[in-house]
């Protein structure tokens, strides 16, 4: 599961852990993660819990997580990617400076792409069913006032991933009717 800790993505690894699950928590900032890994640990000490730092603006990250799944012979069967970046300042869009576009297309398309482009092999060495679960937005559907940039990169994530490689993933249709129970979103 890789994203940035915040109170939904947390209750969705909790759910996870309640349903028997082990997970993989990512995060950029290894404090939160550290706080985040040790209340897990604590609250399902049969789950197998792991963690894993990298940081999603920086495109030199993108190996970090599939090769700590391969390294410690990890078995992945649902994978969540939620990976998104914005700027906490508006901008029109012919003001925003330069870098803040390059962080949010560099993290919403580009680690985005090249994370699910070496995490579906690996799925796909597992026997059985397995998903990979990409997480957008409405932004993605509406774009948001002064986000331009960052509605384009859900739209990307909706669009054309969402439907090309998960549907490449799926076995049947309950594996996704169980993702979606399991993240509520049914």
């Amino acid at each position: 599961m890789t994203f940035f800790i915040n109170p939904y993505q947390v209750r969705t690894a909790d759910i996870l852990l309640q349903k028997g699950f082990n997970v993989l928590l990512h995060g950029r900032n290894p404090t939160k993660l550290a706080k985040t890994l040790s209340e897990f640990k604590s609250k399902h000490p049969q789950n197998r819990i792991e963690s894993v730092t990298a940081d999603f603006n920086n495109l030199e990250d993108v190996p970090k997580i599939p090769e700590f799944i391969k390294s410690n012979h990890l078995r992945v069967t649902v994978f969540i990617n939620n990976v998104a970046s914005t700027d906490n300042d508006l901008f029109l869009f012919e003001e925003n400076p330069e870098s803040v576009m390059d962080k949010t297309l560099n993290t919403g398309v580009v680690f985005f792409t090249k994370l699910c482009y070496r995490i579906v092999p690996i799925l796909k060495e597992v026997n059985g069913k397995t998903i990979m679960v990409n997480i957008g937005s409405g932004a993605g559907n509406s774009p948001v006032p002064y986000l331009a940039v960052y509605s384009g990169t859900k739209g990307y994530v909706l669009v054309r991933h969402l439907v090309e490689i998960s549907y490449s993933m799926l076995t049947s249709s309950t594996s996704l009717s169980l993702a979606l129970s399991l993240l509520n979103l049914q």
